[in-house]
């Protein structure tokens, strides 16, 4: 056993090992054999082996705080997350010895998370197994054998039934997951998040929700959602905030995009005015009036009162449901969301909810949405109540936007 360890990180090695034997409440260093002795002692201290339960529901240390939510705002989230206390496993039948054999160790960057193997009765058929898998957030008390173990995964889906599509399964997936500061949706190029923390005061006001250590927010690690790439180019570029120019909906898939073009935008700029709810430019209300399955209402009614519905232009555009962008992009947790998708908001949410229903830990904290006159009322409705179900109050309700928490 010795032999295959030697090819892995002894560091980590060893933190599996004492967590492992920490979990069978072993009785002191004596206790134990001497090639897991030799390992533990001579990588690790106490300090540095304490877990705590990250937002994701797994216990990690230090480091692996650091890897999960960036060396600029760890230390936060370590300071104000529970301390991870390992159950003891009840002692087996036959015999109470404990063999390197019987310890293994894997990645937290596995899709399914951070899992520990050791010994202990499984919960699900109640037999005893030398290397049982640990379970996580509610059921990290449980160990299970490996027949039930696989039993389990194959029932479990990857994603929610009405999500999978052929293009979910061809997802990259990132090498690791992690916690995100902010995911917003529908950006257009002004009042977002990206330019909050870039300084930029356009920023949207919901940047001062942010729960971070982060001395700079221009490092919040983020994702910057919208169907029109000209609008992202627009936008800051920060260091970990990923663009991503796709629409969303509550099904992944494709759909047709209406949109006025930046060029156009831009080209006609003051030239154009119609009747809102008061006279406007035309071309300053278009570039936040782009719509995915159907033009925009408002738009279609001005470029008809101006005779120019030759700008409304339409293309297909990849769509995301809100699990496929977090598997696509390797998002555990998010604290806020900020969605603006002109009559979308509603569908994303379903989508939202559904997914996090599957991994509670993902819930965002915040989440501020649009609920106008372009989503029926009655569906605003069964979206809250949806919320609300789901661990949510309302914060603030306006005709315009509603902000919940959880």
């Amino acid at each position: 056993m010795l032999t295959c360890w030697s090819c892995l990180n002894p560091q980590k090695v060893a933190s599996a090992i004492r967590f492992a034997l920490l979990g069978h409440d072993v009785g002191g260093d004596e206790t134990r054999p001497q090639c897991v002795q030799d390992t533990v002692d001579d990588h690790w201290t106490d300090e540095e082996l304490e877990r705590r339960i990250a937002d994701n529901g797994w216990p990690y240390t230090r480091q692996e705080f650091v890897d999960f939510y960036g060396q600029e705002s760890w230390k936060f989230h370590w300071d104000v997350a529970r301390i991870f206390i390992p159950p003891p496993a009840p002692e087996p039948e036959a015999s109470s010895e404990i063999s390197c054999s019987s310890i293994g160790w894997r990645s937290y960057h596995e899709p399914i998370g951070w899992r520990l193997y050791h010994e202990g009765y499984c919960r699900e058929c109640g037999t005893w197994s030398a290397a049982c898998t640990q379970g996580a957030g509610g059921f990290i008390d449980e160990v299970y054998c490996e027949d039930c173990w696989n039993s389990y995964m194959e029932r479990l889906p990857r994603v929610a039934a009405p999500e999978e599509t052929p293009e979910s399964s061809s997802f990259d997936m990132p090498s690791r997951r992690q916690h995100f500061d902010f995911i917003e949706v529908g950006t257009s190029d002004w009042c977002t998040l990206s330019q909050f923390c870039a300084g930029d005061p356009r920023g949207s006001w919901l940047g001062h929700e942010i729960r971070t250590s982060l001395e700079d927010l221009r490092q919040a690690r983020g994702l910057a959602v919208e169907a029109v790439g000209e609008h992202l180019e627009c936008l800051p570029h920060l260091p970990r905030v990923t663009q991503v120019e796709a629409g969303m909906g509550e099904f992944s898939g494709d759909d047709v995009l209406f949109y006025v073009s930046a060029k156009n935008i831009e080209d006609h700029m003051g030239e154009y005015y119609a009747s809102l709810h008061k006279e406007v430019d035309v071309m300053w209300y278009a570039k936040s009036m782009s719509s995915i399955g159907k033009p925009h209402p408002q738009l279609e009614h001005m470029l008809c009162s101006i005779d120019r519905l030759d700008f409304l232009e339409q293309r297909r555009v990849q769509v995301f449901s809100w699990g496929d962008l977090c598997r696509r992009y390797g998002v555990t947790s998010v604290d806020v969301v900020q969605l603006d998708c002109e009559g979308m908001d509603c569908s994303v949410i379903r989508g939202l909810i559904t997914h996090c229903k599957n991994y509670p830990d993902a819930f965002p904290r915040v989440i501020v949405f649009e609920a106008n006159c372009l989503t029926d009322p009655g569906e605003v409705q069964e979206t809250v109540e949806a919320l609300l179900a789901s661990g949510y109050r309302v914060r603030s309700q306006t005709w315009e936007n509603i902000t919940v928490e959880r």
